[in-house]
């Protein structure tokens, strides 16, 4: 059996300790409008994940708007329907550890049976939030030697990141990973939150080890928030 995957997600935060609900943040979100830039209030929007099938749906508000929260990473397509109107689907929609990805949808006047498919662009430039974070990739995570498959030791792929560990030994804590001897862009240490799912995973009373030492080939995703992240 292949190890279970999980959706890695840290946060780093100077001078805060932020502390995530229980899930993770990615969303996909935007406006459905027709030719004409009029907003279509009567259309219905479907997500639905390619590699589980997992669907979601949304419906319109009065300003066109709709959102789609709280969805597992993974790769997207987006589907929508309103009469009077071509079926609309967009495929090729990444959504990474807590991206947000604005996808603005146009339908075309014709049949419902009749459809329209657009393939999303490569963008890897977060538009539709202020966020500014480093993404690390499974694959990364898996095929890159840690010492101790330390997953703390990833961090320092990332720039701005700085360390105090004076050698490999001082990475492992009482029970875990030392998570309170990083720095992120200048900040103090012990000063950031990390979180696996959504949940906190720092012993913040008791050394900064973490509560879960994270088997690497676990991690579907590790990314670091260092600026402007939400609350």
């Amino acid at each position: 059996m292949p190890p279970a995957r999980l959706c890695g997600f840290i946060l780093a935060a100077a001078f805060t300790v932020t502390v995530q609900s229980q899930y993770t943040t990615q969303q996909i979100s935007g406006f459905v409008r027709d030719a004409t830039g009029a907003v279509v209030t009567t259309a219905k929007v479907t997500a639905r994940q390619v590699e589980t099938g997992l669907t979601r749906e949304a419906t319109v508000s009065e300003t066109g708007y709709y959102v789609i929260a709280n969805i597992p990473i993974g790769t997207y397509e987006i589907g929508a329907e309103a009469q009077g109107f071509k079926k609309y689907q967009k495929t090729g929609i990444v959504v990474a550890v807590n991206s947000k990805p604005a996808v603005e949808i146009q339908l075309e006047l014709g049949a419902v049976t009749e459809s329209v498919t657009v393939t999303a662009d490569a963008a890897s430039v977060e538009a539709s939030t202020g966020e500014i974070g480093r993404l690390v990739t499974g694959e990364q995570a898996t095929k890159l030697q840690l010492n101790g498959r330390n997953f703390a030791q990833l961090l320092s792929l990332l720039p701005g990141v700085s360390t105090t560990n004076r050698s490999s030994f001082d990475l492992l804590g009482g029970f875990g990973s030392n998570m309170s001897s990083q720095s992120v862009n200048g900040g103090r240490l012990y000063t950031f939150s990390w979180n696996i799912d959504g949940a906190d995973n720092k012993d913040n009373g008791g050394g900064g080890n973490n509560f879960v030492n994270i088997n690497p080939d676990a991690i579907a995703e590790f990314k670091v928030l260092t600026t402007n992240y939400s609350a």
